[in-house]
Parts: C-alpha cells; structure tokens; sequence
C-alpha cells in the first residue's frame, strides 16, 4: 500500500473535511466531495465508475463517464500531497487509505468495542470506549452532502452515533450520576423525539432523581406522540418502568441500577401482553447476554375509515380481484398510482379494510413520506425499523445494517398472514426493499409514480372521479339539504375542482361550515383569480400536494412543466413542446413521457399530452413565481 503523509486525516463524522500536515484541502466542489466520501465510505474497496455516475446524476448525461474521470482528476489535485489515496483500479477507482487514517472507522472501532463490553457488563469500558468513539463526531454525518446513497450513508452514522450515545448514558447510570443525566437527556429527547431509548433512559433519571411525576408526565408524552405520529404504544420496556413507578418500586430509589431492569434478575412480568402460544414466540439474545420473549402482536395500524367515502365501485371490485388473485408462493403486490389530490390513500385504506378479514394476523400502514412537503422520504432502514418494532421486536433487537434489517423483517413475517400498505411511496426503490415475502401476504401500494418497474405488480392508475360521484361526495360532505336547491351549481363547483376529491372536500367543507354563502358565491370564488387560495383548509391544500410533485422534479423537468402551463393549448405533441422547450422532438418526447410517469401530465391519445386543468393553473402560478 502507498504510504499517506503522516498528518493526512479524512473526517466524515461532520462536514466533510481533508486535513494534510496540518492544513485543511479545498477540494474545489460539491462533485468531488461527494465522489471522495462515496469512496472513502467503501475505503480500500473498488467504486465502480457506473456507481459513481449514479451517485452525482438522476438522468446523466451522455459524457457521464469522462465527467467523473474528470472529477477524479481534480479531487486528485486539490489533494496535493495525498493525491495517492484516489488510485484506478478495474473497472473503477479505489481509496487506498489506512483506517486509522479516517474518523469513521476510529468510531466504529471504539462502538463496536462498547457494544462487546456491554454485553460482557464492562461497563466502564463502555464509559471509556464510547467517550473516545463520540469525540470524533463534529455534527451531521456527511454534513452539506445530498444524494440517495450519501443520504442514506448519513442516516445510518447518525444512527451508530445515537447508539453510541445511549451505550455512554447506560454507563453513567452504573455509575449511579441519574440526576446529572437529566439536562442532557432531556436535550437529545428533543433533537429525537421518537427514539423510545433515550425518552426511556429520561423517564428512569428522573424517577431515580425523586422526580416521579415528572418522570410519569413525560411517559404520557410519549405515549401521545407515538399514537400520533406512529400508530404506536410505548414498548414493553417503558410500559414496565412505568408500572415500577407506579408501584414505587424500591429499585428506583438512587443507586448505581441498570437502566430499564437488571440483567441477572427476572425480567417484569409485562401483563398487558398477551399469552405466548406455538408460532408466537420469538426468542433474541439481547445485549445482556439473555434471551427475551416476547408475544408478536396482531396489529392493526390502518387509519380510520372515513365515512362519507362515495363512489368508486369500479376501481374497488378491479383492486379487490387482484389482491385476492391465487397464487402458489408469490406475495400478492397491488400498486394505485395517480396524480396528487386524486384519492390514493382514501381508495387503498378503504380496500384494505375490505380485506382484512383476509389477513387476520395483523395490518400493517406506513407513510413513506414520498412526496410530503417538506419532508424528505423515509430511508428504507428507518422504514424497515418501524414495521419490526410494530411486530413486537424491542429496539435493541433491530439490526443496524439494511441488509440485515431486511433479513429480519422477511423472517418475521414467514408464515403470517399479513396486510401491508405502504403509502405514499417515492419509487420503486423505496418499496422494493420493503417487500416480503410469500403466499400468504398483501401488499397495497400507493404513489404518485407509475411502478412499472416493481417486480410482479397489478398496477391501477386512478384518475379523477366521475362527475356523479363527485357531485355526490360533494354533497356528502356539504349536506344535502343545502345543495338540493342548486345542483346545477354543485355539478359547476365539482369541475373547477378538476373533479378531484382532495379539491372537492376542501371546498364542500368550506361551504358546510359558510352558512352565509351560496353556491353561486362558492362557484364564483373558484373561477376567480385564486382558484388554488380558495382550495386550502387547515392542513389540507392542493397548491401543497401540486408542490410536493413539482418539487421532486429535476431542474430540466420543472422548467418544462412551467412552460407547459404558460400557454393555453389544450395538448401537445413532441413537436410543438420540442418548439415550446427549444429541444429536440425526441427530448421533449422524453421528457413529457418524465412528466406523465409522474402523474403531471395527461395522456388521453397516442402522442399527445396536456395537463390537468388544476395542474395548468399551478404551472403557471410557478411560472410567475420563478419570473418574480
């Protein structure tokens, strides 16, 4: 191996960050930084070039390939004298550096250290070793860096490091500092809300403190948070320590105790569990050195059933034949793709009621956060946590790699009979690492993507409602006594609405609760200049969820939707958007074909196109947006 200069360090622990004899290299740019930590992440291990073209382009371009070379030539130079680390090798480039060399890997040495001394009860190793592992840290994993992998690199850092940081708590409580824990803990509650660990390891510094009712306040905290964020109770761990309270369990008053219960003596007996039979026993060596056993739970996370739903006989008795198809081995995989505001959620929670019956075992439902506002989507690893703790696996018991994750999730479903809706997925690579496997399971899908690519799928593309069930879900929800008088105008207000039901909810609800208002005045508000200002209630807008799509465009694709909405043509071909775009017809061809993978765009004929009349009014609300 070539030697490095004795002073060149590599940190990924933060930003990321280049540091020879001393001094800290520019490295001249987001491109190459992202290609040195993809390589430093895969350190004296082969990157493909390939790889690399889909670590810096969604849609690369037709010199991809010289433009990383190009890259590796002037991350190369910007590393002066540790140019040597970046070597070609095969098929891509490697980086050729000692571990000690690199922050990541001095952290993983000290946690998987900590980790072996917990489970052997060393736990001043543990102090010791996870103080040296979270020095490191100088914030966010790969700080600045975006990217699927990139992100999903930091995610799983960030997650070590938590770990980390409840390995160092656990020793400080053997030490018996509960009290001092308690400012601390009470900050990383904050910056994790949802990891039930550290909210736990709270709850037992300040019950151990003498502070019981504020120990059992933040309890009940948490159990809120869970059931509305998760769908969750709080786990079997907590659910003990706050029976401990309760009783005024004597193992609470201060001493250097365990957190949650000691690992030599009998674990609480849990009485809100149920009996454990046959299949339902899972048996894990947890990080004591002893075996716990759990019930798995028959969950139902489906969100409510919402009682006006109207229409949608057809697209209900077609989703239904399909999930119940027969198969020999194969998972039935059922996908609903639509445009934003048209019903996806609603239809499939709706048919996945219908067959629960089916699936006695448990139903499962998660937002992958696919196209929320403001939210990024749900890594897979984050995904696959929250499925397994929702089948009763503690969150020690969860593997740290996705690899492993997936693993685990596939066995602990084999031989159950399980619905799964995974709502709101961004792409087929989302969900594929959710599936699992055999006869036995459903699998409800709902995106704003065609999943063509979703190995063994029965896709359904929705489309807006008809027009009589639309004005009959308007006056569901407006209340029919109001309407019956104006049925022309309800029939007027449904088509501004584009006859989605997202609009049209918004805008019956609006008028159920404007006793003042007609329908003429409702119909006029809709055809006036804010149209889409007029379709927001509360947390529910159209503009919103339009922007949620629009956002997850590339550059090249939103400048082309912004110019499709600028001109009132009713559909276009390749020709006339070749004209429109200053493009070549079988650019623009690629592109509308982009844009109506994702719903933004209509295909009503072979080779012509046009928007949804709402989607037109938003295009071009974006084009002024931009202009301004």
């Amino acid at each position: 191996m070539t030697e490095l200069p004795a002073l060149a360090e590599f940190r990924l622990l933060g930003a990321l960050e280049v540091w020879v004899h001393g001094r800290r290299r520019q490295l001249g740019g987001s491109r190459q930084e992202k290609v040195l930590a993809t390589l430093l992440l895969n350190v004296n291990t082969v990157v493909t070039t390939e790889r690399l073209v889909d670590l810096l382009w969604e849609d690369p371009p037709r010199t991809a390939r010289r433009q990383v070379h190009n890259a590796i030539a002037r991350l190369r130079w910007a590393l002066g004298h540790a140019r040597t680390v970046v070597v070609s090798d095969g098929p891509g480039y490697r980086a050729q550096v000692a571990l000690e060399r690199v922050d990541l890997y001095r952290f993983d040495r000290a946690f998987r250290a900590a980790r072996r001394a917990a489970a052997d009860g060393d736990w001043s190793t543990v102090g010791r070793t996870t103080e040296e592992a979270l020095r490191l840290w100088r914030g966010p994993a790969l700080a600045g860096l975006t990217g699927r992998m990139l992100e999903a690199a930091a995610s799983r850092l960030d997650e070590q490091r938590l770990t980390a940081q409840e390995l160092a708590v656990e020793s400080r409580f053997r030490e018996g500092a509960a009290a001092d824990l308690i400012p601390e803990l009470t900050e990383l509650v904050a910056e994790h809300p949802l990891r039930e660990g550290l909210r736990s390891q709270l709850i037992l510094a300040m019950a151990k403190a003498g502070r019981q009712s504020e120990a059992l306040e933040v309890y009940e905290q948490t159990r809120r948070l869970l059931a509305e964020e998760l769908g969750l109770e709080p786990g079997p761990e907590m659910r003990a320590l706050q029976r401990r309270i309760l009783c005024s369990d004597a193992t609470l008053n201060p001493s250097p105790a365990s957190a949650l219960a000691e690992p030599d003596a009998p674990a609480p007996v849990l009485d809100e569990v149920p009996a454990v039979t046959g299949n339902d026993v899972v048996g894990d060596e947890g990080p004591g050195g002893f075996t716990t056993v759990a019930a798995l739970p028959r969950p139902c996370l489906l969100p409510y059933d919402i009682a006006d739903f109207t229409g949608r006989g057809d697209e209900i008795a077609q989703l239904l034949a399909a999930a119940t198809a027969p198969t020999k081995s194969a998972t039935v995989v059922t996908a609903i793709d639509g445009m934003a505001g048209v019903g996806k959620t609603t239809l499939a929670v709706r048919v996945a009621y219908l067959l629960a019956d089916r699936y006695p075992d448990g139903q499962l439902f998660i937002d992958l956060h696919g196209h929320t506002r403001g939210r990024r989507p749900l890594e897979p690893t984050v995904a696959l946590e929250f499925l397994l703790r929702s089948l009763g696996v503690p969150a020690d018991q969860v593997p740290n790699r996705l690899a492993e994750r997936v693993a685990r999730w596939r066995s602990q479903v084999a031989g159950r009979r399980l619905l799964l809706v995974l709502d709101n997925a961004e792409d087929t690579g989302q969900v594929r690492a959710l599936m699992p496997t055999g006869p036995d399971i459903g699998v409800l899908v709902t995106s704003r993507r065609r999943l063509c690519a979703l190995e063994g799928v029965s896709s359904h593309s929705l489309q807006p409602m008809s027009r009589d069930d639309a004005v009959a879900l308007f006056r569901r929800v407006a209340g029919t006594d109001r309407t019956a008088p104006e049925l022309p105008r309800v029939a007027d207000a449904v088509e501004l609405c584009g006859l989605l039901p997202l609009a049209i909810r918004i805008a019956a609800s609006r008028f159920r609760n404007r006793s003042a208002w007609t329908m003429r005045h409702l119909v006029e508000r809709l055809r006036g200049a804010e149209q889409l200002a007029e379709l927001t209630l509360g947390d529910l807008s159209v503009p919103d969820v339009f922007e949620a799509s629009y956002q997850r465009l590339t550059a090249e694709q939103q400048r082309s939707f912004r110019l499709l909405g600028s001109r009132s043509v009713p559909e276009y071909d390749a020709n006339s958007a070749a004209a429109l775009f200053g493009t070549t017809a079988g650019t623009a061809e690629r592109i509308l074909e982009e844009l109506l993978d994702v719903h933004l765009l209509i295909q009503d004929r072979l080779s012509r196109y046009r928007l949804h009349e709402l989607l037109r009014v938003f295009a071009a609300a974006m084009v002024g947006e931009v202009a301004a």
